[in-house]
Parts: C-alpha cells; sequence; structure tokens
C-alpha cells in the first residue's frame, strides 16, 4: 500500500509515520536522507545547497523505485507541499492521502519550541497556500456533526481515554477538565470521500489528545471506531 503523508512542516508526519509504519516498510523522508548524508547534522532541518542538491535527487530515486514495490511493501512518502498533479499521480496509483494538521496555532508553538525561526515563515505559507488541505478547511460544519455523532456514540457505551484510560466527562465544556475531543487515528479506507475530513476517530480527553498527541490504537479499541457514517 502506498501512504502519501503531507501537511504543514512541523504537523507530525514523521510522527505519524513512526507510530503506523512496521519493520520492513519503505519510508522516504526528505529530512532524514538529508541528515544521513550529514550524519554530524544531529537531526537537524537546516541543510546546506549542496546537501540539499544530492538529497533531491536521492529522494525522486527513492520514490521511483518504491512506487514499483507498493503493491508488496507498505510505502510512506512524507511530502509536505505535493502539487495537485502529483497528487493526483499517487491517487491514481492507489495511495492514500494522510494529512497531519492539528491547527496552524499548534503547529506554530511547536515550530518556535523546537525548529529553526524561519520555519515559522514555512507554516505560515502552507496555510496561505494549501488552505483546503488545512484542518480548518477539512472540518467546518460536516466535521461538526461527524464529531458529535462520534460523541453520542462514546457517551452512550460510556468509553473511556485512550491515552490515560480514565473516564470521561461527556457534559463538560470543551477543552475543560475531563472533558471529550475526538481523536484521530487515520483516514477510513473504505471511505475514501471523507479521508481527508475525518479518520478513524476514539475518544480522548481535551488534555490528554492535546498534550500527547495520537497514539497507535490498542488491538482492543476496534469498538470505539464509528462503523456506520
Amino acid at each position: 500500500m502506498l501512504y502519501v503523508v503531507t501537511g504543514p512542516p512541523a504537523g507530525g508526519k514523521s510522527t505519524w509515520v513512526r507510530e503506523n509504519a512496521k519493520l520492513g516498510d519503505i519510508t522516504i523522508d526528505y529530512d532524514a536522507l538529508a541528515n544521513t548524508l550529514t550524519p554530524q547534522s544531529k537531526g537537524s532541518h537546516e541543510h546546506t545547497a549542496h546537501v540539499k542538491k544530492v538529497t533531491k535527487a536521492a529522494r525522486q530515486a527513492a520514490i521511483d523505485t518504491a512506487l514499483g514495490l507498493s503493491a508488496q511493501v507498505d510505502v510512506y512518502i512524507i511530502h509536505s507541499t505535493p502539487s495537485a498533479q502529483l497528487l493526483t499521480k499517487y491517487r491514481n496509483l492507489g495511495a492514500e492521502i494522510i494529512v497531519c494538521d492539528p491547527g496552524r496555532d499548534v503547529v506554530l508553538a511547536r515550530a518556535k519550541a523546537e525548529r529553526p525561526w524561519w520555519l515559522q515563515g514555512a507554516i505560515k505559507r502552507w496555510y496561505e497556500e494549501h488552505p483546503e488541505m488545512s484542518s480548518q478547511a477539512r472540518g467546518g460544519h460536516r466535521w461538526r456533526q461527524l464529531a458529535a455523532r462520534f460523541k453520542a456514540q462514546c457517551a452512550k457505551r460510556n468509553d473511556v481515554c485512550v491515552h490515560c484510560e480514565q473516564p470521561i466527562d461527556y457534559e463538560a465544556a470543551p477543552q475543560t477538565a475531563g472533558s471529550f475531543e475526538a481523536d484521530h487515528y487515520r483516514p477510513i479506507a473504505t471511505h475514501p470521500e471523507l479521508a481527508l475530513m475525518i479518520g478513524n476517530l476514539r475518544p480522548s480527553h481535551s488534555s490528554c489528545n492535546r498534550s500527547r498527541g495520537a497514539k497507535p490504537m490498542p488491538e482492543s479499541s476496534d469498538a470505539w471506531v464509528a462503523a456506520d457514517w
């Protein structure tokens, strides 16, 4: 299977792949390749022009080869800014497009704390140039309907938080202590028309979801996945 993982810088793309890829799967990540070429950089997101040139060539060669293997093994391509033409190509190859976007404010805060100063500008450009992919665009009225429906299902079952396994106060106001928030897992493969809008959802405390981020879904959590959208 081919997965194209996109989203703004600092959106959690590499983390999502680490939490979902299995041993033996192929992951193509520009920064990881660049840091392999210059191991002294120790995970830096800043690369010289000659390293960028070699990394770009290596990345494209890896993609070209990996596309021919996606029927045999899962392939994850991390790409923040694929063109519409390239996304169409990937979709025609049967790819699932994964959008990692926790929201503009969250991403900017992460970048300020963990990334080079110039990444703030790159993040702002991403939201300006890819409005159709942002969490805000994928949300809106349709998302609120789906989230409310999922919340009702969870409340009926008295589901606990997927992160801390403690009860959720389904009557609490959003983002208050113990309140509910729908946590994403991965797009629903059987519902491609919703794949960019929602994921397989699971119940979470608002505080747990925002402080810990998404975690792999436990094998026993199938009951949390809304079965009929």
